[in-house]
């Protein structure tokens, strides 16, 4: 059995048990849809096209992941008017997985969802350190090293000693010692 369902724009031929990309639905990993049947459904070589009668037609699928598609590069670019534009996008997708096709658009008992496990359930639980000693021991104090406090007396030195030799060039010097320099 299979059917063709309009779900973002775009239409896609599904059967039961596959799985598919579409634009993101807003619905969580797990949650189940209801799509409605766009064009027909083959039920083992019994096609039905007739709109009147696909009204009620439903494919229910359920929600496998939320994600991202590949990036698209745009690019604009015109000659000789030194023009040239580059963009990227990533379009934002939902991967389904076909459960139950109807032509009715009642569910049968015995294929409703049953909920998967999520990613976050499936991860084990994270490592606690049980005893707070063995993490005051891994710390040790920093201490200050005779070297660091040399290094920054003597930087200090130099940089007044660089602001002397600029305040001794100061235009108002020069040009004291230029008239003294011509009598």
């Amino acid at each position: 059995m299979y059917a063709i369902v309009l779900t973002g724009g775009k239409q896609y031929k599904v059967s039961e048990g596959d799985s598919f990309s579409t634009e993101k639905l807003d619905a969580a990993i797990g949650d189940e849809v209801a799509l409605p049947v766009a064009l027909l459904v083959d039920d083992k070589g019994k096609v039905e096209a007739d709109p009147a009668k696909l009204k009620n037609a439903k494919v229910y699928a359920e929600v496998e992941d939320q994600y991202k598609g590949e990036k698209q590069i745009v690019f604009k670019f015109k000659k000789r008017k030194n023009y040239r534009r580059t963009k990227g996008h990533r379009q934002q997708l939902t991967k389904l997985e076909v459960v139950e096709i109807t032509a009715d658009g009642k569910r049968s008992a015995t294929k409703k969802a049953t909920p998967k496990p999520t990613a976050a359930a499936k991860k084990p639980a994270a490592k606690t350190q049980t005893s707070p000693d063995k993490k005051t021991a891994e710390k040790k104090p920093a201490t200050k090293t005779s070297a660091s406090t040399t290094s920054k007396s003597t930087s200090k030195a130099a940089t007044t000693k660089k602001t002397a030799d600029k305040a001794a060039t100061s235009p108002a010097k020069k040009a004291a010692e230029k008239k003294d320099g011509d009598k």
